[in-house]
């Protein structure tokens, strides 16, 4: 139970770090970069890869290129949402995407998709929908949907290339290998980003943008560390899924209210609901 709760904990804390990079005025781009080489330095002081087995001829290679960079693009969507929308419509953008990999399961294993499983999706969009029916006016309506949209179907999209790349092409074996892979992969994708904008002298590197980076990185690995270490103490899907999400979505809309002052407004209290809601609904056919 305690991994279980540190991975809620760390997970939230990605949302909140987006948002203070806006007090702290960090370049959100040089941070989300400098994240990624930390993650790879503490998944290969963690695991157990075994890098002298590194083909570039491993069949999940090519994915692990797409995911490294949805990744890096989400974080840097994700970190504008939270700053210009709010932690609480950037943080159920981002846990409803799971009603995505969820559908998707049933085109490569040919499985039946269930009238609950469309009830799910159904109510993780009326969620987004409430959520991002509220926004600050001094933000562009058609940007208040997009970024949200944006972070559901691109979370979405990452999360089910995973699924299919680990049930269909990875073995148990280069787990390790991969997640190292996939987190170098985000590294080069995100300093080649802060890269050209140096070449154009559009930014600059600051220590405080790496140590923002560094926070992220360390939340970030721990979150899926965590995670993993749950998964592995015996506590079925059934107990970890609907308190992961459930957990995320609450810790951050406490710390919105209380730190940012990002209390939900009208409709967004029937965005909370239809989120949880769809959590509780997908929970009971695990």
């Amino acid at each position: 139970m305690s991994w279980l709760i540190l991975s809620i904990l760390t997970a939230a804390a990605n949302f909140i770090w987006f948002k203070l990079y806006e007090r702290w005025r960090v370049n959100t781009l040089v941070a989300v970069a400098a994240n990624y080489p930390l993650c790879v330095a503490l998944a290969y002081f963690t695991g157990d890869a075994d890098l002298s087995s590194w083909s570039p001829s491993m069949p999940w290679l090519p994915a692990a290129f797409v995911i490294g960079f949805l990744y890096v693009a989400l974080f840097v969507i994700i970190g504008h949402s939270a700053q210009k929308l709010g932690v609480n419509i950037t943080a159920v953008a981002s846990k409803m995407s799971f009603v995505i990999p969820m559908a998707a399961v049933h085109f490569y294993m040919d499985q039946p998709f269930t009238l609950t499983e469309g009830g799910a999706l159904l109510l993780a969009l009326a969620a987004i929908y409430w959520q991002a029916a509220v926004h600050p006016s001094k933000i562009n309506h058609a940007v208040a949907w997009l970024l949200p949209l944006l972070i559901f179907a691109g979370g979405g999209l990452a999360d089910s290339l995973l699924q299919f790349t680990e049930s269909k092409q990875l073995p148990q074996q280069q787990q390790a290998l991969f997640i190292m892979t996939l987190f170098g992969t985000s590294a080069l994708f995100g300093w080649s980003g802060v890269g050209l904008q140096l070449l154009q002298k559009q930014i600059s590197i600051r220590a405080k943008d790496l140590g923002a980076g560094a926070l992220l990185g360390i939340t970030n690995f721990t979150t899926v560390f965590a995670l993993l270490r749950a998964f592995g103490s015996g506590l079925p899907a059934s107990y970890i899924f609907p308190l992961l999400n459930v957990g995320i979505i609450v810790i951050t809309a406490l710390a919105a209210a209380f730190v940012f002052g990002e209390k939900p407004k009208g409709k967004q209290w029937w965005g909370l609901l239809a989120a949880l809601l769809a959590i509780a609904v997908y929970a009971r056919d695990l």
